[in-house]
């Protein structure tokens, strides 16, 4: 078995405690402007960041064929759902 990053464990811990705190901040934030902003700041990059480190570590990515399997079982579901999502919210 090969030996575990620290520093990207680290770095998801951190991610993860950056969620936890957002969350506390959500009550606070039509009261105070910096604690706003600090909340748009927290969620702007803490879930690409963590899903960018997470993808870091796929297993398969140099294979062939990857990138269209991926596509074929992530996005076109994905587009799918978006688009009856999208139908249904204009007749509501």
């Amino acid at each position: 078995m090969s030996e575990r990053d620290y520093y990207f464990d680290n770095a998801k811990c951190v991610l993860m405690l950056l969620v936890v705190f957002g969350h506390f901040l959500r009550p606070y934030i039509d009261n105070v402007l910096w604690v706003h902003s600090l909340y748009i700041w927290i969620f702007f990059f803490h879930m690409p960041a963590f899903i960018l480190i997470s993808g870091y570590f796929a297993k398969k990515i140099r294979e062939q064929g990857y990138f269209k399997k991926i596509t074929k079982k992530l996005l076109v579901p994905y587009l799918i759902f978006q688009l009856l999502y999208s139908v249904y919210y204009f007749f509501i």
